[in-house]
């Protein structure tokens, strides 16, 4: 027999452990990064009422999908813009009776649980109209078939604001009937007759030479589509602005944009003498703006930043010059870009990590920070010219595809880059080289 004290200890020992293995298992667990489609809305055309639905909704359970068909009715002569205006408010409702309906697992908080859509003809231009006029409305992904939304419309915006992961369009230039489209929209050009003008990986073209308005409405087309794009992860990602963080968050923020210059920059000049966060936050206190983050929506984790300061002319001729290094900047050569009449800009350093497989790819992370950086400078009267160094090879390459030209050497003879974008010229590199400025130089400057 155990004597007294020893039952006493293995019976102590063994609640303790329990215990501790309770509390261990019910401690909130992380999220899982998952991805699990399940939800396709839909919206027809000016003629179509539900036809179409009824065989696409076989299609979407077909694949284990659930089908949530918004139907309006046919229209005919009701295509005025207050009947427009009408179908988007009735849409606006019907979307979030739906979002919190118990029938449909929906969270349009969580990037992976946000429904897809499949919008045919006029409800394509139903539904891009709520989602620029209702900023709640969020879907992972947008299918457009035969549509007419013109082609300059503002997916950069929409993709920013974190309402849209990625669209995935059919081009058909056959299909004549939407050239019909501009009684409603104001526009010959359509993106189903010439394709959107704003390139990128998040929006998709997919090209059926072949079809007319109604052809792509059978089975097998619809599997294929949603088989081949459907289950693709949503990127996750987020921008975060130096003016919306306070200095305590700039220096997280900072500390970790660091680990990723480690990665990037194995060149010893600029290892030796970097920007440091005191020296940083002297500029953020005249504009905070000079960051931009990209963050990961479930870690918190910089992704990858953007750190471009607004200056005076003198500051931006003694750097193209090579006379002036970033660490010499100081708060009195910073303009701010809300009081500035005009501007020249210095991107100083731009740098996004190296992700192991499964995660975000760097590329769509960099696509994710040009895209913020162009919506917010290239649109931006009052930019006059920006410059930057090329420190490494794909720096270098970055520079040429936003149409910068090599003009000069820093001392340590890296090649310094410029684009005035008051020039023709520079406008004609930019939109030639470019994959999302074109976008910018046709609709948003004069």
């Amino acid at each position: 027999m155990f004597p007294t004290f020893l039952l006493f200890f293995f019976n102590f020992f063994f609640e303790f452990i329990s215990s501790e293995i309770h509390l261990l298992m019910a401690k909130k667990k992380p999220p899982k990064r998952y991805f699990t489609p399940k939800n396709v809305m839909s919206i027809h055309g000016w003629n179509s009422n539900r036809d179409w639905q009824l065989l696409l909704t076989t299609s979407i359970n077909s694949i284990n999908l659930t089908s949530i068909p918004y139907t309006y009715g046919r229209k005919i002569l009701k295509i005025f813009p207050w009947h427009i205006k009408h179908d988007v408010s009735k849409f606006k409702e019907w979307y979030f009776n739906a979002v919190n309906s118990r029938s449909y697992d929906i969270d349009i908080t969580k990037p992976y649980h946000r429904p897809s859509i499949i919008a045919h003809s006029l409800g394509s231009y139903i539904l891009v109209k709520a989602l620029g006029k209702y900023p709640e409305i969020k879907f992972d992904k947008i299918f457009l078939v035969g549509s007419i939304v013109p082609e300059n419309f503002d997916w950069f915006k929409l993709i920013l604001n974190d309402q849209v992961g990625s669209i995935v369009y059919e081009r058909a230039p056959r299909d004549w009937v939407v050239s019909l489209s501009f009684l409603i929209t104001g526009s010959t050009r359509t993106c189903t007759k010439y394709g959107f003008l704003q390139k990128s990986s998040f929006i998709l073209e997919t090209n059926v030479e072949h079809f007319g308005h109604g052809d792509f409405n059978y089975e097998e087309h619809f599997i294929t589509m949603f088989k081949k794009h459907i289950y693709d992860k949503p990127h996750q990602l987020s921008i975060l602005h130096g003016k919306d963080l306070s200095e305590e968050q700039i220096r997280q923020k900072f500390d970790q944009s660091v680990l990723i210059d480690n990665q990037v920059y194995d060149d010893a000049v600029y290892q030796s003498s970097p920007v440091t966060i005191n020296q940083g936050l002297t500029w953020f206190r005249t504009e905070p703006d000079i960051w931009m983050f990209v963050e990961d929506n479930f870690t918190k984790e910089v992704l990858g930043y953007i750190n471009a300061v607004p200056v005076n002319d003198k500051t931006y001729e003694a750097f193209k010059n090579g006379t002036l290094q970033e660490t010499e900047i100081t708060p009195d050569n910073i303009l701010s870009y809300d009081t500035a009449t005009e501007y020249n800009l210095l991107i100083l350093s731009i740098a996004v990590k190296k992700t192991p497989n499964g995660q975000t790819s760097s590329s769509k992370i960099l696509e994710f920070l040009m895209m913020s950086f162009l919506y917010k400078h290239l649109r931006d009267q009052k930019i006059k010219k920006f410059a930057a160094v090329g420190w490494t090879r794909p720096g270098e390459n970055l520079c040429l595809g936003f149409g910068m030209q090599p003009i000069n050497k820093d001392e340590n003879e890296h090649p310094i880059f410029e684009c005035d974008t008051k020039q023709k010229k520079s406008k004609h590199e930019i939109s030639a080289m470019n994959f999302m400025a074109r976008w910018f130089f046709t609709n948003m400057r004069p």
